[in-house]
């Protein structure tokens, strides 16, 4: 579906274009004298440049994407030529894409340049000429900001393809804090004939993994260039010598041979270039509307390339994962590589809940921190591991990529689930984790408790940010709010209308029914269709008349009132609120899938009331317009104080379950006019 949108964006649009300009010069009369003689010179260059920069912007977009086409076939055909064609593209496809956007631009300004000229040739000018005159000049002068937009955010575009930093939370920890470990990890990289890592970083996050990009460590600060391994401190007390070699083995293998290629020079950029057009489709939300449009044609083109190479790499790399099993098996066998991805996979769940179970509990100490690491430990112990089938089925966390199920991988190591079933659930015990980290740092007590300290730490604080978030929400609104239709007015004149028309039209058909025959089948035919619709307009007159000061809509900050349900609406059942002003304004509320649907009761002849369509589980309230107060509310308006009374309400919630988190479709964004 992006291929088809890329073509017709960058081909199909710019020969319109072309077709365009080809058309206009047909159009131009070379016998015209005076003033259109002198116009139709300035238009003679400005046809043909729409032809000109027209086809060659179709040009340039084919190329483009018959460029990508060629490269991710290329691609696919060896890892030399999938990193040869991704660092092509990254240097290529930028400027190609800046070129056609300007070179689109100037076309649709010379057509829009084009057609003002013409309609001034003409002399004098009608009122509507006049008008589309205009209207063609606000369109050019529309054309031209767009092109200015784009031509500022042009030096930004030429870096869409540059990789931006990796963010990992730990500690560095240097060869002076752990000789033994930074001993150990070099010996198995060199009997792996492996690039040994250039940093280590220990911490709570769960899964070994190593990465050569750029890496942003915090909560030090620290930007680290090169090769940097991650380890999860709690594997490194639970796992043996042997089972954590064999895990970094595996990670070591990606940077053996020829694979060190691949894994230094295409994933870097690849990860880097895919969060860097992460950000931008995040910034488009944040961008003008006319931006947005302009900008997504941007995002397609960047997903587009990436995922034709992200396709080769997969389509090369299958087997990546399984052969750096084979390597890693070289350290300490089949065997104990696979009891190590066993008991990870069974460790994992239950350190994870454990690990978040003491966050919290130490949160609520703060800053009275005990080591959460080594509590997580130590409750294990008292815990009997067993293995499930999700266990298999699951891959193992890992920050990047999607690993073989461990079901799998243990396949293709050849070892049976049963021969490793004892190795991997043998209990774990408190005094054997700790000579295991003392075995693997110079100062493991220490280390263990800076990394709860910052854990705990960096946890406070995004909770006292949300909390402030919260609390700024919930104190947004006050009081209630009572909307109604207020289109007295409105009401009155229709009545004014309305009433002497069906006067006169029951009038001239009783002169009918006292002397037939007065007027014909068609005029009487005509009298009845008129009186019947001027006898409309007034039941509609009295209607708005009647509903004017009644309430449309109470606004309480727990719940929603409506004249025709039985009961409020409690504003948590709300999932979505959007208001279209159209013909009327409507405003629809969206409930929650699980909540119940409201009830509906009786009203009279002029009430406002809602729509109740369950199929859709929406509620709909029609008005001409809105008002508080006597004042009219625009649409905008009534949506914002919607979502501030949503959001208010789901903050109240939040911070009385004492919740860190902000509400879901707690945002402007998720609510749309």
């Amino acid at each position: 579906m992006n291929a088809l949108k890329l073509i017709a964006l960058l081909i199909v649009f710019p020969l319109l274009l072309a077709a365009t300009g080809a058309w206009e010069l047909q159009r131009i009369d070379m016998d015209a004298m005076g003033v259109a003689h002198g116009l139709n010179r300035v238009q003679l260059l400005l046809a043909p440049g729409v032809v000109f920069f027209g086809l060659l912007s179709a040009l340039i977009g084919a190329g483009a994407l018959a460029w990508i086409h060629r490269a991710g076939k290329r691609a696919q055909q060896s890892q030399v030529m999938l990193i040869s064609a991704f660092l092509e593209g990254r240097q290529l496809l930028p400027g190609w894409l800046v070129g056609h956007i300007v070179t689109v631009s100037v076309a649709v300004v010379l057509v829009l340049a084009y057609e003002c000229l013409a309609l001034w040739k003409q002399g004098s000018l009608s009122s509507f000429e006049v008008k589309l005159a205009l209207l063609a000049l606000l369109g050019e002068a529309f054309c031209v900001y767009g092109v200015w937009l784009l031509l500022k955010r042009c030096r930004g575009l030429l870096k869409m393809f540059e990789p931006t930093p990796r963010q990992m939370f730990g500690q560095l920890v240097r060869p002076d804090q752990a000789p033994q470990l930074w001993r150990q990890v070099e010996a198995w990289a060199g009997q792996m004939g492996a690039l040994p890592p250039e940093h280590i970083v220990v911490s709570l996050s769960p899964g070994f993994h190593i990465t050569a990009c750029e890496t942003w460590l915090y909560p030090e600060g620290l930007a680290l260039q090169g090769r940097t391994l991650h380890l999860p401190l709690c594997y490194l007390a639970l796992l043996s010598r042997e089972e954590v070699g064999s895990i970094v083995g595996h990670e070591l293998a990606h940077f053996v041979g020829d694979k060190a290629e691949y894994s230094q020079r295409f994933l870097p950029l690849f990860d880097g270039a895919r969060r860097n057009l992460e950000n931008l489709a995040a910034n488009l939300q944040e961008c003008s509307p006319l931006e947005a449009r302009l900008l997504k044609p941007v995002a397609l083109f960047g997903n587009h390339f990436l995922a034709q190479m992200h396709n080769a790499a997969l389509a090369l790399g299958h087997n990546r994962h399984y052969e750096a099993d084979a390597a890693a098996a070289s350290l300490a066998g089949n065997t104990t590589l696979a009891s190590a991805l066993l008991r990870m996979a069974v460790l994992g769940p239950q350190v994870k809940t454990l690990l978040e179970t003491y966050l919290d509990l130490n949160k609520h100490n703060w800053p009275a921190v005990e080591d959460i690491a080594w509590q997580a430990i130590t409750e294990l112990q008292h815990r009997e591991l067993k293995l499930s089938n999700h266990d298999l089925i699951n891959p193992l966390p890992h920050p990047t990529h999607r690993l073989p199920a461990t079901g799998e991988r243990l396949k293709a190591l050849g070892v049976p689930v049963q021969d490793v079933l004892a190795s991997a659930t043998r209990s774990t015990s408190t005094p054997v984790a700790n000579a295991a980290l003392d075995a693997w740092f110079s100062d493991a007590l220490t280390l263990c408790r800076q990394l709860s300290v910052e854990r705990v730490t960096a946890a406070v604080n995004q909770d006292t940010q949300y909390t402030e978030e919260l609390e700024t929400l919930a104190s947004a609104v006050e009081g209630e709010f009572t909307l109604h239709e207020g289109a007295r007015l409105r009401g009155i004149v229709i009545v004014a209308i309305a009433l002497p028309c069906a006067a006169l039209l029951l009038f001239l058909l009783m002169l009918n029914g006292l002397a037939p025959g007065r007027f014909s089948e068609d005029k009487v035919l005509a009298f009845w269709v008129a009186a019947g619709l001027a006898c409309l307009g007034l039941v509609w007159g009295a209607r708005l008349i009647k509903r004017s000061p009644l309430t449309a809509l109470r606004i309480t900050p727990d719940h929603l009132f409506y004249n025709n349900l039985a009961q409020p609406l409690p504003i948590r059942d709300i999932a979505k609120v959007e208001v279209v002003d159209s013909a009327g304004l409507y405003v629809f509320v969206h409930l929650e899938p699980d909540a119940p649907w409201p009830a509906a009761r009786a009203t009279g002849f002029g009430v406002p009331g809602v729509w109740r369509q369950k199929w859709h589980r929406v509620l709909t309230l029609r008005t001409e317009y809105l008002c508080i107060d006597g004042e009219r509310v625009h649409s905008s308006d009534v949506l914002n104080l919607l979502v501030d009374y949503i959001n208010a309400s789901r903050a109240r919630e939040q911070l009385q379950q004492q919740a860190p988190r902000v509400p879901e479709a707690a945002t402007q964004r998720d609510f749309s006019v």
